[in-house]
């Protein structure tokens, strides 16, 4: 194995309309003694599975690269989190994943963020995000955006030259000198 891969499905979307099934779980939290609300509890548990699969990998096969495709959006309107105008879910609050901790730990290989917008448009504008994402790496690893080909279809309707555009961005050296040194493109059927 020379890569392990994470999607962003840390808990179910909250689009689902299913709340995680943990109240038993949770309840034992408690009744050991502990004390977070069960968000935190949640994110706590995401994290430690993210941390300890990295290391793990690494003990394991050093060579191995670990990678994460979290939500592009990271905290909307938080001071931690994306500036304004950037809006849309808060994966930390509605996923638990804390993906900007993974990312300032140090917890993967490559951080590959599902920034599935448009240039353009400023409530979730693909380079804001990219560079939010580049900004927030103090350990130097690889971000490889995800670019959403998928909306090349009849639905979205995207042109060819607005995929063309990010990955001309991607590619531009500013970025490129902060580890942004390639893109992923979701799906390869659209190719």
């Amino acid at each position: 194995v020379d890569g392990i891969h994470f999607d962003d499905y840390f808990y179910p979307y909250p689009i689902s309309g299913v709340d995680f099934p943990d109240d038993a779980t949770y309840q034992d939290y408690l009744n050991g003694g502990g004390t977070m609300a069960r968000d935190d509890w949640r994110r706590y548990n995401v994290d430690r599975m993210i941390e300890r699969t990295y290391r793990t990998i690494k003990e394991m096969k050093p060579s191995c690269v670990f990678s994460i495709s979290p939500f592009g959006i990271y905290r909307p309107g938080h001071p931690e989190g994306m500036p304004s105008p950037i809006v849309g879910m808060d994966p930390y609050s509605e996923m638990y994943a804390d993906a900007k901790l993974w990312l300032e730990e140090g917890w993967m290989d490559v951080m590959a963020p599902q920034i599935y917008w448009a240039i353009d448009p400023p409530a979730q504008s693909y380079p804001v995000i990219t560079d939010w994402w580049l900004d927030n790496n103090p350990l130097g690893r690889l971000v490889y955006p995800c670019n959403g080909v998928y909306k090349m279809d009849d639905a979205n309707n995207w042109p060819v030259t607005e995929i063309v555009r990010q990955v001309d961005l991607t590619r531009d050296e500013e970025r490129r000198a902060k580890q942004c040194l390639g893109n992923n493109f979701y799906s390869a059927k659209y190719f």
